[in-house]
């Protein structure tokens, strides 16, 4: 994975955990970490061993 994606998946990381009261969707999600849907989905896979909703629910719990 390039850089720039590595640093946008981990930015949607970052707002994942900030807005875990009110999560945004994963379009609204890639838009703010601006990168695309598919590639925030494959780079959660890629660095976190995991889907963007598996992500999140290891957040909340």
């Amino acid at each position: 994975m390039r850089k720039d994606v590595i640093e946008r998946v981990r930015e949607a990381g970052r707002i994942l955990q900030q807005r875990m009261e009110q999560p945004p969707s994963l379009l609204e999600l890639s838009g703010l970490a601006g990168i695309s849907d598919s590639k925030l989905k494959f780079g959660f896979r890629e660095l976190y061993g995991t889907t963007v909703f598996s992500f999140y629910f290891t957040c909340i719990t």
